[in-house]
């Protein structure tokens, strides 16, 4: 993958990670957003994204305690 696919291929996973992130707050998306972060669809993201481990950890427990404190879902993949 060239570096311009590279880059644009992380800017979209970011984006994708941000989308489900607001969209916890959201009662109309809550619940697909409750799936991806609890479903393969995070750790998928995180792979292809930049991340080092220490910041995929942190985003990871950020997740859970959000979601947490949204609806008492904890997340088995966050």
């Amino acid at each position: 993958m060239s570096g311009k696919e590279s880059d644009g291929l992380k800017g979209l996973v970011e984006a994708v990670i941000l989308q489900a992130f607001d969209d916890l707050w959201s009662k109309t998306n809550r619940k697909q957003s409750i799936e991806f972060f609890t479903r393969e669809g995070f750790a998928l993201c995180l792979k292809a994204s930049d991340m080092g481990a220490r910041e995929q950890i942190l985003l990871r427990r950020m997740v859970g305690k959000v979601m947490k404190s949204l609806g008492g879902v904890t997340a088995r993949a966050a």
